[in-house]
Order: structure tokens, then sequence, then C-alpha cells
């Protein structure tokens, strides 16, 4: 579940023995299957730049297409998202203001649904999240194109059982209960799981809750199971006596981080999202080299130990445009998690996607 981001938009506050998400004001909403909250609204926006290209783009690129006074609104994530360190650092700026253009976060989203809310709404421009939620998204008829995603990460995302549980395999789930975020990361996790190993989906019962009623609920014994992502799983196997049950890597799951922008943005600034993929590409690069940075955000804004920082490091992955091979994998994704139930409309990926390093 890679990049800098909370790989599906999970601002989480890492307490010694709880676990909570924020969803800050100046906009903003929650869940990978959740609920919102509205974002401010703020000038005008965009945002993408390719993975070839450098943080400050030439003044000389091919564009007809007016940038001047275009303010890129993207989501925050309480210092510790990429758009956040690259516009802390400057490099946002100095990759912008060759066009006339300047970038902004608006507030911060605890998962994609809420923040695709806020772009359908006009108050945001750019957002990120798990390819699968994306899907669900896009099912329901949001207007959004992808341009970007970082690889998913082998053990970003796991099935957790009590370490005393009788469960030892995932046919062992059959005829139990287990708590999953609706059409995102754990439902999506779960699904893969079974299918993976020949268990009927139909006889696992589903318990939908968001991560932290998911943990709540792992943690009073009310759900034999909890299929959940990020810095949950650390946090659960050091305080709730939890044990990994299975992770995503070992189930073959592809559920990528993406970065998404509002189809009406895309169509207007091409090249401005191009310059901003690179400015994001450059700044993920920039902290997967070395992670102080961001690991000092952690510990600023989730009051994260050492341990969660080194889990969210090991999830880290370069930003890449989405092309052909990707579309396809993708594609592969979004049919199985609507066959299986995830969400409603079946989604034709292609047409849903830019290839940012074949815009201007």
């Amino acid at each position: 579940m890679g990049s800098t981001r909370f790989r599906r938009n999970r601002h989480l506050i890492a307490g010694i023995g709880a676990i909570a998400l924020v969803a800050t004001a100046c906009g903003s909403s929650s869940s990978s299957s959740g609920s919102t909250t509205s974002a401010a609204p703020a000038s005008s926006a965009s945002s993408a730049t390719p993975a070839t290209a450098a943080a400050s783009p030439s003044t000389t690129a091919a564009s007809t297409e007016n940038d001047q006074g275009v303010t890129v609104r993207f989501e925050g994530a309480d210092g510790t998202g990429v758009a956040d360190l690259a516009i802390a650092d400057g490099s946002m700026a100095k990759a912008l203001s060759p066009l006339g253009a300047k970038a902004t976060t608006v507030g911060n989203f605890t998962a994609l649904a809420p923040a695709v809310e806020a772009l359908q709404a006009g108050a945001l421009d750019i957002a990120n999240g798990s390819i699968t939620a994306t899907f669900g998204s896009l099912s329901g008829g949001a207007d959004l194109e992808i341009f970007a995603y970082g690889a998913d990460s082998a053990q970003d995302e796991a099935i957790l059982v009590k370490a005393s549980s009788s469960i030892k395999t995932v046919a062992d789930l059959s005829g139990k209960t287990v708590a999953v975020n609706k059409g995102g990361t754990g439902e999506y996790l779960l699904d893969q799981a079974l299918s993976y190993n020949h268990v009927a989906i139909s006889s696992v019962k589903k318990v939908y809750l968001l991560a932290p009623a998911g943990n709540t609920a792992f943690q009073a014994g009310s759900v034999d199971a909890w299929s959940t992502f990020a810095t949950f799983i650390p946090l659960a196997t050091q305080n709730d006596n939890a044990r990994v049950l299975v992770y995503g890597g070992q189930v073959d799951s592809q559920n990528d981080t993406d970065y998404v922008v509002g189809t009406s943005f895309a169509q207007a600034h091409p090249h401005l999202l191009k310059v901003v993929y690179g400015a994001l590409a450059a700044e993920e690069s920039k902290i997967i080299a070395d992670p102080s940075t961001y690991d000092a955000a952690l510990a600023k804004a989730d009051h994260f130990a050492v341990a969660e920082q080194k889990f969210e490091n090991a999830a880290l992955s370069p930003i890449r445009p989405v092309q052909a091979a990707q579309v396809a994998l993708f594609q592969q994704v979004a049919t199985f998690f609507q066959q299986s139930g995830g969400f409603a409309k079946p989604v034709t990926v292609a047409g849903k996607t830019i290839d940012v390093t074949t815009l201007p």
C-alpha cells in the first residue's frame, strides 16, 4: 500500500493502547467507507506532474492553458502527506510558480470516500486513497480521473485474530464474524483472502464498521477477526493481544494507493496536472531516500513511536504514472471486487485514467 499518504488516507492518532481517526476541521471527512464533514472551499485547483518531470518545470513547456492564479487544493494529512511535505519544504511552490499557480491544503480526510465528496463539491482538486475505494466512488458515479499510483505493500494490510484464537488459517474463518470497512481495504482484503484460499465469501459474516469501531469490536471480542490496514496492525499486535492471520501480500492483494483528480480540473489544466505529478513524485522519492522529515511529521502530528514510524516507512513506494499495464491490473481488481460484492455497478477503468507522461 504504498506512498506517503497514510496510504488510504488514514490520519491516525496512536495512543498507548488506543487508536483513533482524526477528521480535522478546515474541511474534511472520514473513513474508507465513510462519513463526511464538509471541506471548506478554497481557490481554483488541480494537480499532477510526470514521473519523469523535475520538481521545477521549464517555463517553455508546451501549454496553451492559463494557470495564472490557480490554487491547487490538496487534502491535508496533519503535515504527514506527500503534498503537505512538498508544500512545507517549498518544492511544490518552486514547481508551480513558473506557471503562476500555487498550492494549499484544505482539510484532513480519514478516507478517500469523503475526500471524493469534497472533490465533487468543488472544494478539493487532488485526493488519494486505496484503488478499491476509488472503484467504489467510480461505481457510484464520481467524476474523477486516476493519474498516479503507489504500489501495494506486502504487509500494509492484514486480517487479525486474537493471539489465543482457534483460527489458524483463512479456511477457519468460515462461519466466523469479521469486522471490515465496507467497500474499502478491509472488505477487499477479506474477499481476496477467501477467494485466494478457495473459501466461499458467503461463508463469512461481515460486520461493517469503520476502522476505529472495528478496533473497538476486536478489542471487546465481539468479532472473531478484523480485516484492517496501516498502523492499526502493529498497534493491535502490541496492545490488543492480536495475531496476524494473513498479510495482504500472502494472498496476492493488489490494493495500490492511487491519486485522483476531478475531471473538469484535468481537462482545464493538463500541463499543471503534469507539473504537480512531477512535484509529488519527486517529493516521494526524497522521502524514501531519507524518511527523517516524514518520521518527524508522524511523531508531531500522530504521536507515532519509532515502531509505527518504521511500519509506515516500510510501506513507502515511488509514485508512478498510470500506464497501460497498470490499467489492465486495476481492471482485474475492479472486476473481482465488484463481483464479490464490494460495490454495485461495474467500473471500466480505462475510461477513468490519465497517463501524465502524455500530457503537454
